[in-house]
């Protein structure tokens, strides 16, 4: 027998995972190859598989953590979508996994939803939004969100004194 190309392989792990379901997992701490280390078996894994290369293992476990709600697997998620590790780049779905793990908190993915919303990657480019999402991240001393903020005001001042007459 032949061995199924990744994407098959992984359109198979979805279907059965839509049919037969997860068992359920607790997950604590906010942990991401970004953040502090995790305590959690399940995302230890998936970090790992993403961290030695394993693309379609650190995939899978990511995405079932994700449909669980866990924020870190969802920064994580997001981030292969952006990047295109093992699976071909989606700004889309990056936006989307962004968005959820921005909104339980994760303060990465809040500055990387923020970069997607000023640069107009992945979602119609919305300054507000960016402003606030940075806002967020700066709230939590996320490097680069303060110096962002500090661009989007330089923007916001010079695009003022253009439409001046």
């Amino acid at each position: 027998m032949s061995e199924l190309p990744a994407c098959s392989r992984r359109a198979a792990l979805i279907g059965l995972v839509c049919t037969f379901g997860f068992i359920g997992f607790v997950f604590d701490g906010p942990a991401s190859a970004a953040d502090a280390p995790t305590t959690d078996p399940a995302l230890q894994a998936a970090l790992s598989d993403y961290a030695q290369g394993n693309w379609d293992s650190a995939w899978f476990r990511l995405w079932s953590l994700a449909c669980q709600g866990n924020a870190t697997a969802q920064f994580d998620l997001a981030q292969l979508y952006r990047l295109g590790r093992g699976i071909p780049a989606d700004p889309h779905l990056a936006f989307t996994w962004y968005e959820k793990a921005a909104g339980q908190g994760h303060g990465y993915a809040q500055y990387n939803l923020a970069v997607m919303y000023e640069f107009g990657e992945g979602t119609p480019q919305d300054l507000a939004q960016a402003r606030a999402w940075y806002g967020r991240a700066a709230a939590q001393n996320i490097a680069g969100s303060r110096a962002a903020l500090q661009r989007l005001d330089r923007k916001s001042t010079s695009s003022k004194e253009r439409a001046s007459p």
